[in-house]
């Protein structure tokens, strides 16, 4: 395993707020929900493929949990601002 990261954000139809998965080395690992707002972001992990148990290291998986929520920070969604136009 070389313990390669991605973030993927992405809506998703049983989701009513982006949602960010997760991968290590082209597997996804784990997603990311915002469906009770970003200060209670809920994190769900998925099985491999093979349905052979996950092993990776704590500070990866801390990595990438930090990746999803700070790439579901850029993307949120801002309210405008009193008097501006939307556009």
């Amino acid at each position: 395993m070389s313990d390669q990261l991605l973030v993927q954000v992405l809506s998703d139809q049983d989701y009513d707020d982006l949602i960010a998965e997760g991968y290590v080395d082209d597997e996804c690992l784990l997603v990311v929900s915002q469906e009770r707002g970003f200060e209670s972001l809920d994190v769900e992990f998925l099985p491999r493929r093979d349905s052979k148990p996950w092993r990776v290291k704590y500070a990866l998986v801390i990595e990438l949990l930090q990746k999803c929520r700070d790439r579901l920070w850029e993307l949120r969604r801002v309210p405008p601002r009193d008097g501006a136009e939307a556009g």
